[in-house]
């Protein structure tokens, strides 16, 4: 098979990823790998912001997902959690600081969640598990208005 490659310019976003940072990685089985099946897709996504820091031009936004932590389910032969926190920094001459708060409740979430898929994935291979795919999500539009 041959692949055409095409070239194109990538246009920079006025608010960059600088760190992403764990606080929070754990699993716990209750019965032995091999006697769990697992269907990948009931997990539990949150996200939340931080207070904007003008002087430092940084915001962070904070991701969890959790598997067999929902209501009514503490007998989940898995249990598994991770959240972690991305800082970003905002270019003010090029993205208007009003539009933030919309930024990073809808469009930071999704720049996190590869972070948070490759976490849940690489945890339950080293517990023993088939792997965890957590599925794709849509991503929404966000127009930046000068």
């Amino acid at each position: 098979m041959e692949i055409e490659e095409t070239n194109f310019q990538l246009k920079l976003h006025p608010i960059k990823l600088k760190s992403v940072n764990i606080t929070e990685i754990s699993i716990k089985l209750k019965k032995h790998p091999s006697e769990i099946i697992f269907e990948n897709g009931e997990f539990n996504f949150s996200s939340g912001k931080s207070e904007y820091n003008a002087a430092n031009h940084l915001i962070a936004v904070f991701v969890k997902v959790e598997i067999g932590y929902e209501a009514g389910t503490k007998n989940s032969p898995v249990m598994l959690r991770v959240e972690l926190f991305g800082e970003f920094e905002v270019d003010e001459t090029n993205f208007d600081i009003q539009e933030l708060g919309s930024w990073a409740d809808n469009n930071a979430p999704v720049l996190l969640f590869p972070y948070l898929r490759e976490h849940v994935y690489s945890l339950s291979l080293r517990s023993g598990l088939t792997p965890i795919i957590l599925p794709l999500i849509e991503v929404p539009v966000f127009n930046l208005n000068k």
